[in-house]
């Protein structure tokens, strides 16, 4: 029986859910994916994807890789941005980001969503104006959205959070927020 808690079949809370044949993959804190069989929920696997606490999207891409979207840490790249989605390799404990990356305002949206499309993943996260398509391998465009004049611009996604706050309720800009249904 699945239930919450601190032993090893156990787990501390839910981020995020992955069901995919008979098996229900919960991102249960700290990185860590512990496995359940389906119908029954008995415990037969858990393992860790990395540090990050907040994994509410992730995927299974073969046997020991995992595409996860990870929880924005405050760590930021030379341009003042941080990768969206990391490809994990649990075997050999090693990490890839994609080159798609956002600013901390998406953050603040949530974080990226990845979703099954015939035999690859569909990536979105907030405010971006490309939907991309990823088979583990190859990333690629699928969909450019036109904003127009509302497209947000450098400085909107850069703003302090009084700013930022005050462009999202004028609505001012377009909006992804970075949902897939």
């Amino acid at each position: 029986m699945i239930k919450q808690g601190d032993g090893p079949e156990e787990y501390r809370s839910i981020h995020g859910v992955h069901l995919a044949d008979e098996v229900v993959s919960i991102s249960s804190g700290n990185g860590e994916i512990k496995q359940y069989t389906l119908p029954d929920f008995k415990f037969i696997n858990q393992f860790s994807v990395g540090k990050t606490f907040y994994l509410s999207s992730f995927r299974p891409l073969k046997e020991n890789s995992w595409l996860i979207s990870l929880e924005y840490t405050g760590e930021l790249d030379e341009d003042g941005q941080y990768p969206v989605f990391t490809k994990v390799d649990i075997q050999n404990e090693s990490s890839t980001p994609l080159p798609i990356k956002a600013f901390p305002a998406t953050s603040e949206i949530g974080e990226g969503e990845i979703v099954p499309f015939k035999d690859q993943y569909l990536l979105n996260f907030g405010f971006s104006d490309t939907l991309f398509v990823y088979d583990g391998e190859q990333l690629s465009p699928h969909y450019l959205f036109d904003f127009g004049s509302k497209h947000p611009s450098l400085k909107d996604l850069t703003a302090n959070d009084e700013e930022f706050g005050e462009i999202i309720q004028s609505q001012s800009i377009a909006i992804n927020l970075g949902s897939i249904i």
